[in-house]
């Protein structure tokens, strides 16, 4: 019986010294200050070989006398009451090196205090060092929180969970008065609130920050201008809420809609600047091309004066060689030529076909005579066009002003446009006739240039009580809605570069708008436009000369 007890209790010592030896902290035991028994574990955490820690005094595992007398304070008490000591503490290892346990002591036997203590080692060195990392890095989170000159804030389940200093003061709400409150009370109205989630939401559901501008309200109901930033915390988990910074943005916004005014203002500066020059410029080509038309007209009045003056010397010239040839054909008749001298006659005769000759050269000379009154009419007109420059206001004919420019720029309508003029009964109307010849002339070169290939350009006019009207219809490619709010602005076109200027309706409009009149355009995509301009009948009010500048 004595045997088998023995032998059981061998065993049990074999396994807990197997126990001891293999297990993964370190246990020491120590009596009477030293350590008198170790596991390998704790001789690889203090760095020594095996056998060396046995014997050693207890104070060596400690890097200072004062910290092993600490220990011996805190644990002492515990462990004589039975009871165990448990606390992080920093040991040296036999290098040297300062290395953090994690300790748990506690006495063999409280009855018996001398029969020592067993404390158990683990190495927490490196959670600690986490824990540290981990511990700064929150102070220093905390400390841009409490000193961010932005409002921060973190929300979760649409209700605010924590902010900074910065919130607090940017939004009016004292200490942590406005924790628990829904986002919705920093938002001037619920359709904000729901816009702000509808454009959020895609972004951060993506894991991707989202950033807008809009106005946010105060505690006490007061807005401001604001630019915010969100994202998640967590994009894996939007659960554990979104984070938000808040900058006020409102003196930006004042600074932004004050230099849109000004901006606003020195566009339209510019834009009647643009305006002024390009009446200024139209002007001025205008009266190089006014000179230049009175300079053609002079040199081809010449020419055409003394071509007028051979022309009709030579009809009479012609007419006494019809009637002479008349004459010696009679006399022929009469008396009795040789045969072969009155068959030379009549060879010559038929082959210059007497009779036909005759009739035509009264045709071609009567022609001749009608080119000749059309150059005249043309010079006429060229002259009546060269006084474009002229300040003078006159009572005038619109419906032969507009025959006038239609013989002006006959070459850019002729190839591609039928005219249909339906002129109406007119009274003369006061205004400066240059001036409108101009205005007529860019709406017919503008409805030419508006027709493809072919098509038909009417003109009609009339008068309705105290206005005289003209118009001029194309039957173009006609223009969208948008080209026909902009067709007045200086130096719009779309035509192709180079081809047009962008001015000529702009400084029609001018013309029109400086005599009093208004001018109207009507236009559909695909099947034309038509451009009608009111003049009153008496003149502008002030009957003062009408100027370009």
């Amino acid at each position: 019986m004595n045997v088998s007890r023995q032998t059981h209790g061998a065993d049990a010592l074999r396994e807990y010294r197997a126990i001891f030896d293999n297990a993964a902290v370190g246990i020491v035991f120590t009596r009477d200050r030293t350590i008198y028994r170790c596991n390998r574990r704790s001789v690889e955490l203090l760095g020594y070989r095996p056998g060396e820690l046995e014997g050693l005094p207890g104070r060596d595992m400690y890097p200072s006398q004062e910290s092993y007398e600490e220990i011996g304070r805190q644990a002492g008490p515990l462990l004589a009451a039975g009871l165990a000591f448990e606390s992080d503490w920093q040991y040296k290892r036999r290098d040297g090196q300062l290395v953090w346990f994690h300790v748990y002591g506690r006495a063999v036997d409280p009855q018996r205090t001398d029969q020592g203590t067993v404390w158990i080692l683990e190495d927490v060195s490196e959670a600690r060092r986490v824990h540290e990392a981990h511990r700064q890095a929150l102070a220093e989170m905390q400390a841009i929180m409490d000193n961010a000159s932005v409002a921060i804030l973190f929300t979760r389940e649409r209700k605010l969970a924590r902010y900074n200093p910065r919130f607090a003061e940017l939004f009016g709400y004292p200490g942590e008065s406005a924790i628990g409150l829904p986002g919705r009370a920093l938002y001037p109205s619920d359709e904000d609130y729901a816009e702000i989630g509808r454009l959020a939401s895609p972004l951060l559901s993506q894991g991707r920050p989202f950033q807008h501008e809009q106005f946010l309200q105060r505690a006490d109901g007061s807005r401001f201008w604001a630019n915010m930033i969100a994202y998640l915390i967590d994009p894996e988990d939007p659960g554990k809420g979104t984070i938000w910074l808040v900058e006020d943005r409102s003196q930006f916004k004042r600074a932004e809609e004050a230099l849109q005014e000004n901006l606003l203002q020195l566009k339209e500066r510019n834009r009647r600047l643009e305006d002024t020059q390009s009446q200024l410029l139209q002007a001025e080509k205008m009266a190089s091309i006014g000179q230049l038309a009175a300079g053609v007209a002079h040199e081809i009045n010449n020419p055409v004066g003394f071509v007028s003056s051979n022309m009709r010397t030579l009809a009479t010239y012609t007419d006494g060689l019809l009637k002479l040839i008349d004459a010696y054909a009679a006399v022929t008749e009469k008396l009795q030529l040789p045969a072969d001298a009155a068959a030379t006659l009549q060879a010559l005769r038929t082959a210059i076909d007497l009779d036909y000759l005759r009739d035509d050269l009264k045709d071609l000379l009567h022609e001749s005579d009608d080119g000749l009154q059309r150059v005249r009419q043309i010079v006429q007109d060229l002259k009546d066009f060269s006084h474009i420059d002229s300040g003078e206001w006159t009572a005038v004919d619109l419906n032969a002003c507009i025959k006038s420019t239609l013989n002006v720029v006959w070459n850019e309508l002729k190839y591609k446009a039928k005219i249909d003029f339906v002129p109406g009964d007119l009274p003369e109307v006061r205004c400066n006739a240059p001036q409108v010849n101009q205005v007529i002339m860019n709406l017919l070169v503008n409805a030419a240039q508006a027709i493809e290939s072919s098509g038909t350009i009417s003109i009609r006019s009339g008068h309705d009580g105290a206005m005289a009207w003209f118009e001029i219809e194309d039957t173009g490619s006609g223009m969208s809605e948008q080209v026909r709010k902009r067709i007045f602005e200086p130096f719009f076109t779309t035509k192709a570069v180079g081809t047009g200027t962008g001015l000529g309706l702009s400084v029609s409009y001018g013309i029109v708008n400086k005599h009093g009149g208004r001018m109207e355009v009507f236009s559909t995509p695909g099947v034309g436009t038509r451009f009608r301009v009111s003049l009153p009948i008496a003149g502008r009010p002030d009957s003062e000369p009408a100027t370009l500048a």
